[in-house]
């Protein structure tokens, strides 16, 4: 059943059927932020425990600068916010999705 032919007729149910896609879209994005975040977490791990930034081993797709010390352990630092940011973007995404359908599926 498509949405367009049923918005005419059954408004609600459209409402409805927008909500259970948006639901989707939120659940399904924040699943990809949060395996972003933890990837960057664990980079930023290595990066302090080695303390050179990209940590050994790590394959980069482009030409890199290193750091180290002080500076190596402030991208870890960075990495940490980004990851930190990534995992929150899910719990903001469902808050809009229900602040704007009410929490109705």
């Amino acid at each position: 059943m498509e949405i367009n032919t049923v918005a005419d007729r059954y408004p609600d149910v459209a409402i409805r059927m927008g909500n259970r896609l948006l639901l989707w879209l939120v659940v399904l994005s924040g699943a990809v932020s949060a395996v972003i975040g933890s990837y960057l977490y664990l980079v930023s791990l290595r990066i302090a425990h080695e303390r050179q930034s990209p940590p050994a081993a790590l394959p980069v797709a482009f030409r890199t600068r290193m750091v180290a010390g002080e500076a190596a352990l402030r991208v870890a630092r960075n990495y940490r916010w980004v990851a930190l940011l990534l995992w929150l973007q899910p719990v903001a995404g469902l808050g809009f999705w229900f602040w704007l359908s009410g929490g109705v599926i």
